[in-house]
């Protein structure tokens, strides 16, 4: 995936998934799932970026 904080994001695949990834609509839902991933990374960070923080963390 790329440009997916212009809010238009693309779909780079290697040549050679392009086929399966052009049917049933592959792509579309590809690029979709990871435009929500992205607008939700914060909220899947934190809670990791608190653990790490914690002073009796082990990571």
């Amino acid at each position: 995936m790329a440009d997916l904080d212009t809010g238009e994001p693309r779909f780079i695949g290697a040549p050679e998934h392009l086929d399966w990834a052009r049917t049933a609509g592959h792509i579309r839902r590809i690029v979709d799932e990871a435009f929500l991933a992205y607008a939700h990374r914060d909220r899947v960070e934190l809670p990791q970026r608190e653990m790490s923080e914690s002073p009796d963390s082990v990571v």
